[in-house]
């Protein structure tokens, strides 16, 4: 896998964090936690997971447009980090 590091990382972050949350929502789930308080964490956890799979996804579209577009490195950057941005706000 082609990843470059400080994604890499950030991802392996996230990864643990989600982890985190489903091992705490099962938690909230044994304990008959209230279910807005269940599904507040829900939400975070989706939240959380697509944060990584937008990294993923971007790793995988520099890792693509790499190979066809030598030379164009800056310029993969620069519409990748703009994709990020707008796809973040996507619901």
């Amino acid at each position: 896998m082609g990843i470059e590091e400080k994604d890499f990382v950030n991802i392996i972050r996230r990864l643990k964090r989600i982890e985190g949350q489903v091992r705490g929502l099962q938690g909230m789930v044994e304990k008959e936690r209230p279910l807005e308080e269940i599904m507040n964490q829900m939400a975070a956890s989706k939240r959380a997971f697509d944060e990584a799979s937008l990294l993923i996804i971007t790793q995988y579209m520099k890792e693509c447009l790499g190979k066809e577009l030598k030379g164009c490195e800056k310029a993969i950057s620069s519409a990748l980090e703009v994709f990020k941005k707008y796809a973040n706000h996507i619901k």
